[in-house]
């Protein structure tokens, strides 16, 4: 039986002193668990992963404390990582609250709001080797050298809407959105990998893709991933490209 807890992976993050900081993947209450997978994408011009060495030392202690025995992976990529991890103990698995895993970064020294975001779809929960569903997850917002507006990162405002036209597109994507703030925004296209396919600038509330990469190559045929960052929050909808 499939279980219908809602799960929510918040990535919190301090101001650090220096500009090395963790960043943890905390599970809230929900159903039991005994392994996940995801995949955490990120701008590497603003932030550069420093692995732990051995990297099981990133394992959370909500896993470890469960267990002292895990299979665990973690492959690092350009500005997306991919995570692992299984309790290997018999009838043993786990609950929320707690941190299920832990990276660390160093910021740029260029000031700037960027954003670490679960790979939407990549994020999956087992126990027993059956999904544990549904699953949501939010971003984490981060402030370098100025502080992130906003007060809730799990809501994005009430008011916010975030689209495409048409989906599939074929040509030209229109991006719409009818944020209450003024000033541009950025959007950032990624593709199913999490790897950054184009960055655009929202002005009067709509920009358009013609399905080309920052460096003018055009994508080929697939599912792509845009988010929208604005006051704060960071709101990521699907979208196909065809030619």
């Amino acid at each position: 039986m499939r279980s219908q807890a809602q799960f929510r992976s918040i990535a919190r993050w301090r101001r650090p002193r220096r500009s090395e900081f963790d960043l943890r993947l905390q599970m809230q209450a929900g159903a039991s668990f005994n392994g996940f997978d995801a995949q955490v994408s990120y701008d590497p011009a603003a932030l550069t992963l420093i692995p732990k060495s051995p990297t099981s030392l990133q394992i959370g202690l909500l896993m470890t404390n469960a267990c002292g025995s895990n299979f665990h992976r973690f492959l690092a990529g350009a500005g997306v990582d991919t995570i692992a991890d299984v309790l290997l103990c018999a009838r043993t698995s786990v609950t929320g609250p707690g941190t299920i895993y832990t990276l660390r970064f160093r910021a740029s020294t260029t000031a700037q709001v960027t954003a670490v975001q679960v790979v939407p779809g990549s994020l999956k929960f087992f126990n027993g080797g059956l999904f544990v569903l549904p699953v949501q997850s939010s971003d984490a917002m981060i402030g370098i050298g100025t502080e992130v507006t906003g007060v809730d990162p799990m809501v994005a405002p009430a008011a916010m809407r975030f689209s495409a036209s048409p989906n599939p597109g074929r040509g030209i994507i229109i991006f719409t959105s009818n944020r209450p703030s003024a000033g541009p925004e950025s959007l950032v296209v990624r593709d199913i990998q999490g790897r950054k396919v184009r960055t655009l600038v929202m002005a009067e509330h709509q920009v358009s893709w013609d399905g080309r990469r920052d460096s003018g190559e055009r994508v080929t045929d697939g599912i792509y991933f845009a988010t929208l960052h604005a006051q704060g929050h960071a709101m990521t909808i699907r979208v196909s490209w065809i030619h």
